[in-house]
């Protein structure tokens, strides 16, 4: 049934996964490797963790005048545009998860 609708995925050497999407049909996910490879080890979470503690809103809704906890930490500066600033806490924003999806989203 899905060996039509999907291509065989391409092997580099890692890994790709099928994964349903919300029509039903699968899709291939290439493997973006591993959270610590794309800078996101232990350091990353135990910072991400002291942020959340500190500023437990979200900073962009505080701003707009909502009061909506944060789930997660954004990079203001993205960790492959410069990954110096990977740690900075000054380059990291805590958000609830829709405005990260709309920050990510470039809105």
């Amino acid at each position: 049934m899905f060996s039509e609708e999907v291509p065989a995925p391409r092997s580099f050497g890692k890994v790709a996964n099928y994964v349903p999407s919300k029509d039903g049909h699968r899709r291939v996910e290439r493997f973006k490797g591993t959270r610590k490879s794309r800078g996101y080890g232990n350091d990353w979470h135990r910072l991400r963790n002291w942020v959340l503690e500190g500023e437990p809103l979200c900073r962009r809704c505080v701003l707009e005048g909502r009061t909506v906890p944060a789930q997660e930490v954004h990079h203001i500066v993205a960790i492959k545009d410069n990954p110096d600033l990977r740690l900075s806490q000054d380059n990291l924003m805590p958000v609830c998860r829709s405005c990260h999806r709309l920050i990510e989203a470039g809105k």
